[in-house]
């Protein structure tokens, strides 16, 4: 398995940014309302990082050699992998759209409404960075050594 790249995290960002500084401009003009972000969004996806990050920690606890707990089954481990990489392409995803609709309410910001949707929506990017940077960790605690070649793997 090849690691995420923070390249490719960075492009799935600003694609994420595009579609929401553009969504809220083509929303305000389509509809002459601006943009409302929920903070329920942001409530919903600290739910999710929370319990990445718990499966994390139960899961990094079950790989140690030593560990009384069950040993962690293959296709544990590769659902694992694939839950990580979905993470952090969500959060990158979901951060950019959320710092781009904050920066879409930058000049609106003397309404008190508006201050509200801005402050949810710093919040929401906040909580989908944090979703990043739980499925990065993720990631890095599935990893296994690459071997050169077959002769030096001990499983063989």
């Amino acid at each position: 398995m090849k690691t995420t790249k923070i390249s490719n995290l960075f492009i799935i960002f600003l694609i994420g940014s595009a579609i929401g500084y553009f969504g809220s401009s083509i929303y305000e003009n389509l509809t002459s309302r601006v943009f409302n972000i929920y903070l329920n969004t942001a409530l919903a996806i600290l739910l999710l990082d929370l319990a990445i990050f718990f499966w994390g920690t139960n899961f990094k606890n079950r790989l140690k050699r030593d560990s009384k707990l069950l040993p962690v089954p293959a296709l544990v481990a590769a659902r694992t992998v694939a839950l990580a990489m979905a993470a952090s392409r969500t959060g990158a995803i979901l951060g950019g759209f959320y710092i781009a609709v904050a920066m879409f309410f930058l000049p609106l910001l003397g309404n008190a409404v508006i201050m509200q949707r801005f402050i949810n929506a710093m919040i929401s990017a906040l909580v989908s960075i944090w979703l990043l940077f739980l499925g990065l960790w993720l990631e890095r605690i599935c990893q296994v050594p690459q071997y050169p070649d077959d002769e030096t793997n001990p499983n063989n």
